[in-house]
């Protein structure tokens, strides 16, 4: 039988595996039936009977992706069915179990994502009075549910644990990944953020080796949703930058450039949680980006221990560490804590450390970002390591300045107000000799 299905599928589907598939696509409810709220829509024994055919005949065969093509569109109801007779003891849970593993191992990956894709969308399944399962027509119809912000049909975290126990990495990526395709369809918007944070909560780092394609996601969400995009895109983000590795290409790199001035014009944003998640981010991504040259370091500027006192090497081994420290404060949700990491990094410049000079760029890239913040108790703090930097590092401190100065379009007065702060500041303390830094 699967030699001649693998010969002719649609002839072989249509006379020998549909029939068998039969009550099983009963699973999916006509939205035009007028069936009455928990009518039976197919008996647990046809189920019974359904479940133990597709057994034999994966069992008894060749592997076929083939096969696993055709049967790949009652996957759903397969897992639906595996769900419900594990969370209750049921013999069929055996063989159920074994064909989805079948299946997933056999599939070429596509058929694959496709068929964990649906999982989530169809209609619902319960126990009969006999201990076996059946299916039944819901109370009220899934987009309904969905729209009305109700409990989802299928457990989402049963569910990542079944994909996890799968132990197939490119399927749970391109799951992942189809998930954030769809995400913005407004009918399953709030079903597939859900299922986003559930993944990301089961299977973490796992998930962003594409970051580059996450990063484009997050971008799309970003420009074209409402709060509850917006807001699942920036807890996408936060997911991302506190990953414990982070690979960005030049792709990457480029698509975070758009990001970080997309999140320039979300501090304006009417939502407070909003504006607040997008300064964080701001802060958490510059930290993170950060050349995080902080070993010892090979120029000529740390000499070798042949060339350098033990003071000075402890000295600047101290200073690499309240570097890696200070980054990390700055993530955190205490504002006395990032407080005190921003100024751990305005006296590492001050003093001219090693590592201030190999960080330069973002250490400077971090005070220009966190002036915006809403809360004067940090961006009081930027200032004063904006003007630390202008006093030490003048040339490339104040042409980062004021090219946000004069950024109209992008940046509010209200901020260039702040940073013109602390380019007055510098003026100020400067005098006469202050035009030779502007050269």
């Amino acid at each position: 039988m699967v030699h001649f299905v693998n010969m002719r599928p649609e002839l072989g589907a249509k006379y020998f595996i549909d029939p068998i598939l039969a009550s099983l696509q009963a699973f999916y409810l006509d939205p035009e039936s007028n069936l009455p709220p928990d009518s039976v829509l197919v008996a647990d024994t046809r189920i019974s009977t359904a479940v133990e055919s597709i057994e034999r005949l994966i069992a008894g065969s060749e592997p076929s992706p083939t096969l696993m093509r055709i049967i790949s569109k009652v996957v759903p109801q397969l897992y639906f069915l595996w769900e419900k007779a594990e969370a209750s003891k049921l013999v069929m849970r055996s063989a159920l179990r074994q064909i989805l593993e079948a299946f997933f191992k056999l599939a070429d990956v596509s058929d694959a994502v496709a068929a964990l894709y649906d999982v989530a969308l169809k209609t619902e399944i319960v126990r009969s009075e006999a201990g076996g399962l059946s299916f039944v027509v819901p109370a009220k119809p899934l987009l309904e549910r969905i729209r009305a912000g109700e409990n989802q049909v299928v457990d989402l975290e049963a569910f990542c644990a079944f994909v996890a126990g799968l132990e197939q990495p490119s399927i749970v990526g391109e799951l992942f990944l189809a998930v954030l395709e769809e995400a913005l369809c407004e009918a399953a918007e709030m079903q597939h953020a859900a299922a986003i944070l559930a993944m990301m909560n089961e299977f973490g780092d796992a998930l962003l080796k594409d970051t580059r394609q996450v990063l484009q996601f997050v971008k799309s969400m970003l420009i074209d949703s409402e709060h509850e995009g917006i807001a699942l895109a920036l807890t996408l983000l936060k997911e991302i930058f506190s990953a414990a590795s982070l690979d960005l290409d030049d792709d990457a790199q480029r698509v975070i450039a758009d990001i970080r001035i997309i999140l320039q014009t979300l501090t304006q944003h009417p939502d407070e949680d909003i504006r607040a998640a997008s300064r964080e981010i701001r802060a958490a991504m510059a930290a993170r980006l950060a050349p995080a040259n902080v070993g010892p370091s090979s120029s000529q500027d740390t000499l070798s221990s042949t060339a350098q006192d033990a003071a000075a090497m402890a000295a600047e081994k101290k200073a690499r560490d309240q570097f890696r420290e200070a980054l990390k404060n700055l993530g955190d949700e205490l504002l006395p804590v990032r407080a005190f990491g921003m100024s751990v990094l305005r006296q590492l410049v001050l003093d001219r450390s090693a590592v201030a000079r190999e960080n330069l760029e973002s250490i400077i890239s971090i005070f220009l970002d966190l002036v915006e913040d809403e809360d004067s108790f940090i961006y009081l703090n930027a200032v004063k390591g904006l003007s630390a930097l202008t006093d030490v590092y003048a040339p490339q401190t104040l042409s980062r300045i004021a090219k946000r100065y004069m950024d109209k379009e992008s940046l509010t007065l209200d901020y260039r107000v702040r940073i013109g702060e602390a380019l007055m500041q510098t003026i100020h303390r400067s005098g006469q000799v202050f035009p030779k830094h502007g050269k």
